[in-house]
């Protein structure tokens, strides 16, 4: 399957995405973990009050008490410039898309997700850096033009990762 960033990114259901990085706010911060459907309490109890210090994650214990893919995100909701979303579905668009990790056979997404800096950081940050001056992004008031477009790639890659996890199923 031939991956096209146009062909495969959707901005659907990305308000709260949005509002978050244009209204750093607790409601906002709320909206946006349910949003990506971590919806359990404690990790909004946990990062809400840590909006007074300015950044929602630190090093430390609290950052370690959750699974990797959670703290990406985390990471992200602080700096998405520089942490891409990392989940199952971008995982599987990496791979597809580079030659040289899926020949790896014994990697998988647990493997990848502790290599996160030196794998999909890595991946995510090249293929933008190819691609920035061609993806199109609509202008959204308050909100920084890079984010919008590296949110577009984010949404390609999760769409076309779940459609080779579909195709994959459905082969006999």
């Amino acid at each position: 399957m031939l991956f096209n960033i146009d062909t495969f990114a959707f901005l659907y259901g990305d308000y709260e995405y949005f509002q978050w990085f244009k209204n750093k706010t607790k409601p906002n911060l709320k909206s946006v973990i349910k949003w990506k459907g971590l919806q359990r309490t404690r990790l909004y109890e946990k990062t809400k009050n840590r909006l007074k210090e300015g950044k929602i994650v630190s090093n430390g214990k609290f950052f370690e008490s959750f699974k990797p893919v959670t703290r990406a995100f985390l990471h992200h909701l602080n700096d998405p410039k520089g942490y891409p979303i990392l989940d199952i579905n971008v995982f599987n668009a990496m791979i597809d898309l580079k030659p040289e990790y899926r020949n790896e056979t014994t990697k998988t997404m647990c493997n990848w997700v502790k290599d996160y800096e030196k794998g999909y950081k890595l991946f995510f940050e090249d293929l933008y850096r190819n691609n920035k001056n061609a993806i199109k992004a609509p202008h959204l008031d308050g909100i920084e033009l890079e984010i919008i477009k590296r949110r577009i790639l984010d949404r390609a890659l999760w769409e076309y990762g779940k459609i080779l996890k579909l195709s994959k199923q459905n082969d006999c």
